[in-house]
């Protein structure tokens, strides 16, 4: 999915899932990009009862919202199941239950509502933000192969094009 500049000029609420049940219910309003501590940040944005709320990062979240292709509009249900996985290089990653009707789309905001919250200040990101942090070069180039080792690479090619 593309990001998308979901509000115009619109205030945000910061939303930062912090204990297990807490929960966003209201309409997808899509994502936009933030820069915190020079580094981009997926930010989603959700229509309820109190205003537009954001949510920074959060990878399952985001994962998510892909995988069920959800839709601008579509009335989402996202809560903090409280269980956080561990990653590689001892960065955690939250997981979260969302549900979704494609049927209500937002044409009213009055029947929705956001669950309890604690603001989420700008500097601070969690672990698990999507940042781009490009990939480190080798220090020294891989060294091409000889015509030996090629030669091996195209036999066992070769035998095993025969063997299908």
């Amino acid at each position: 999915m593309a990001l998308q500049k979901a509000i115009k000029g619109g205030e945000t609420t910061p939303f930062k899932f912090t204990n297990a049940g807490d929960t966003i219910k209201g309409y997808y309003h899509g994502q936009s990009e933030k820069m915190i501590n020079g580094s981009k940040v997926v930010e989603s944005l959700y229509k309820t009862k109190t205003g537009i709320l954001s949510v920074l990062g959060q990878a399952h979240l985001l994962s998510q919202i892909r995988t069920n292709n959800i839709e601008i509009g579509n009335y989402v249900e996202i809560v903090f199941s409280g269980q956080v996985q561990k990653l590689k290089g001892g960065r955690t990653m939250k997981v979260y239950d969302v549900s979704f009707d494609r049927d209500d789309n937002d044409t009213s905001s009055e029947n929705v509502e956001a669950g309890s919250f604690e603001e989420a200040e700008d500097e601070e990101t969690e672990d698990e933000t999507t940042a781009f942090v490009p990939p480190t070069p080798p220090k020294t180039p891989a060294t091409p192969p000889n015509a030996e080792r090629q030669a091996k690479v195209k036999d066992l090619l070769k035998s095993r094009a025969h063997s299908l």
